[in-house]
């Protein structure tokens, strides 16, 4: 009998390690132990890198854990101090840069912490590709974990000189950001609301996932996008129908 559970538990192994091989592609030179330890810290951390939570990238023959910078928000949200947040663009005599301003229940003044693009931009494709994008990434990652502290400490440090291994970062197609607005408005339609409360609700998701345009959204948030604004317009919806009954 334990030798059965050994031989399954070992190709239980195997088939997570094909998964992540498949998920992750830039790993084919790393081990499958590595990959093994890998997995098993971004459970004991509570990441899932299947809801892209965490990314696996390549590092002198290990595997690095990086956290999807919509982890930190996701996180602030479950402690119940958050009271809202925002991330904006600006430019003064430093340069440009990107701002997020978070506010907690439990804190008199928002927090602000201001990123500057000529000081944590790289030469990769990512941001050759998206560098508004990824310059508010890094400020909402830096803002939320300065901002609480606690509900982070136990996620892993990110130097810098990982985001070295990445590819091209796809965005979604025309199409596909028809289909989104299609998508937003009859949910919008079938709910009762109108066509500028359904813009307001798509355009605060994007601004929660750090986008100024549908053009912006990475083809591998595309569908989590759709169904955060889905669920947003409801929201919207249902706020409505209370007020109108009070």
């Amino acid at each position: 009998m334990t030798e059965r559970k050994a031989i399954a538990k070992q190709e239980q192994q195997q088939n997570i390690v094909e998964l992540v091989r498949v998920l992750f592609p830039q790993l084919k030179e790393v081990s499958d132990v590595e990959i093994i330890k890998a997995v098993a810290l971004a459970r004991r951390l509570g990441l899932d890198p299947l809801r892209r939570e965490v990314h696996f990238v390549p590092f002198k023959g290990s595997v690095q854990l990086v956290i999807s910078y919509y982890e930190y928000v996701r996180r602030a949200e479950k402690s119940g101090k958050l009271n809202g947040w925002e991330v904006r663009i600006g430019k003064d005599d430093l340069g440009e840069y990107a701002e997020v301003v978070i506010h907690r229940r439990d804190w008199e003044h928002p927090f602000r912490w201001r990123v500057y693009l000529n000081e944590v931009r790289r030469d990769t494709p990512s941001w050759k590709a998206m560098p508004l994008f990824m310059l508010r990434k890094t400020a909402i990652a830096q803002g939320f974990r300065l901002a609480f502290p606690q509900e982070n400490q136990q996620l892993p440090e990110e130097p810098e000189e990982i985001v070295e291994y990445e590819t091209e970062v796809k965005t979604i197609s025309e199409t596909q950001a028809r289909r989104l607005w299609a998508i937003a408005k009859t949910i919008g339609e079938k709910a009762g609301i109108g066509r500028a409360e359904v813009e307001r609700a798509v355009r605060e998701i994007l601004n929660d996932y750090g986008l100024e345009s549908t053009k912006e959204i990475p083809t591998a948030l595309y569908e989590e996008i759709i169904e955060k604004i889905k669920a947003r317009i409801l929201e919207r919806a249902k706020l409505e129908d209370e007020e109108k009954g009070g």
